[in-house]
Order: C-alpha cells, then sequence, then structure tokens
C-alpha cells in the first residue's frame, strides 16, 4: 500500500469509524491553533505550553497512525507520558517560583516517571500494571497543591485571566477521570472482559476537555505575565 493509500486509509478508515478517536485526533490541533494565534505572548512568557503543545500533535499523528494499522502504539503512548511529565513539571515549576512546591513537584514528576520507565521494561503494555493510575495520583497531589498556592494568593490573582488555573482545571479534572479508567481497564484486562473499548471512549472524552482547558490557557497568555512567588 503506498503512503497516499494509508493516509486514506487512516483518515476515512480508521478515525471515520471511531468518532471518539476522531474527536481526540482532531482536539490535538486546537492548543496548536491558540499558539499560533497568541504566539508572541506564548512563545515570550509561556514557552514551555508551546513546546507541549506541538508534543502532543506529533505524539498523537504518530501513534493514531500506528493504531490504524492495528500495530503497537503502547510504546509511542508510554514514551509521551514520560515527556508529559516532564513538560508539566517544567510548567509548574516555572509559574509557581516556591521552592518546598518546587521540590514537591519534582518529586512527583520522578515518581511518574518511575512508574511508566517500569511499564516499558515489563513489555510496554499501556494496561498491564497500575502506572498510568500512578501518574494519575501524581498529577492529582499537583494540581491540589497547586490549587492551594492559587487560593493563598487569590488577592493578587484574576482566576478567570489566569493560565495557571486553566491548565490546573483541565489537569485536575483530566487525571481524575483517567486515574478510574485505568483502574477499571487494568482490572477488566485480567478478566478478559470486552468492555475495555466503552473505557477507552472515555479516555478520548477526556483528553478532549483537557485540551479545550489547555486551549483557553494559551488565549490567557495575552494577560500579565503573572507568577506567585
Amino acid at each position: 500500500m503506498n503512503t497516499e493509500g494509508k493516509l486514506e486509509k487512516y483518515f476515512l478508515g480508521y478515525l471515520v469509524e471511531n468518532p471518539t478517536d476522531m474527536a481526540a485526533f482532531l482536539s490535538c490541533f486546537l492548543p496548536i491553533i491558540f499558539c499560533a494565534f497568541y504566539f508572541k505572548s506564548c512563545w515570550s512568557n509561556y514557552r514551555i505550553l508551546f513546546f507541549y503543545s506541538l508534543l502532543i500533535l506529533i505524539f498523537d499523528l504518530i501513534s493514531g497512525y500506528f493504531a490504524a494499522f492495528s500495530r503497537n502504539n503502547h510504546l509511542i503512548i508510554l514514551t509521551f507520558f514520560v515527556f508529559e511529565a516532564v513538560f508539566l513539571v517544567i510548567f509548574y515549576i516555572q509559574l509557581i517560583e516556591n521552592k518546598l512546591y518546587n521540590k514537591i513537584f519534582i518529586m512527583l514528576g520522578l515518581i511518574v516517571i518511575a512508574a511508566i520507565t517500569i511499564n516499558i521494561f515489563n513489555g510496554t503494555s499501556l494496561v498491564s500494571d497500575y502506572s498510568i493510575s500512578i501518574q494519575s495520583l501524581c498529577f492529582i497531589s499537583i494540581s491540589l497543591v497547586s490549587y492551594y498556592y492559587i487560593l493563598s494568593n487569590s488577592v493578587s490573582i484574576i482566576l478567570g485571566r489566569s493560565v495557571l488555573f486553566w491548565v490546573t482545571t483541565g489537569s485536575f479534572v483530566y487525571f481524575s477521570g483517567i486515574f478510574f479508567v485505568y483502574m477499571f481497564i487494568t482490572t477488566l484486562l485480567s478478566e478478559k472482559s470486552k468492555n475495555m473499548g466503552d473505557l477507552f471512549i472515555i479516555a478520548n472524552i477526556l483528553v478532549v476537555i483537557f485540551r479545550i482547558f489547555l486551549a483557553i490557557a494559551i488565549s490567557k497568555t495575552k494577560y500579565t505575565n503573572l507568577r506567585i512567588n
């Protein structure tokens, strides 16, 4: 099959037959579009969000392409999770310039990387253990710490204009849902259940929600770059 035929199979076959995968695929362009529209402010003050959005786009294209041709894309997805952990931890460290909180973020980020790395060496099966749920718990914790920090400084922050607030909210919603999704997926896999497809649909919906929040956060980069010291 030539390249044109493969692309046609991917876009007109696989994605059309899987509407939530289509929604997740299209949503990866949303942060990039907002980065382009708000490029000056995003690049000047929140460059990490630009690279994170680019990371999402690249890995979505590659992993989706592999899935369309029934090729194992678990290693690609797990690699994305490692990079995602690094990018999000860097984001929080840059926005919250507090030594204690930064140590907490780094520690939780290292736990995520260690858990996913162990998953990779166990056979790169995405649902072979609880590494994704560990990742989710760590980022739920990071979100809660960030919320506490935001509330502690609420007098000086306009929430609607806060990039930190929108990313944290999207992260909290996404990882809270993903935690339960992958806990159930791991259990259902051990029972050889046929209901895992419904859980992956939920995961795709959560992905779309997170990217919408990320796009909103990027749109707020036009305001003053407020860092909380």
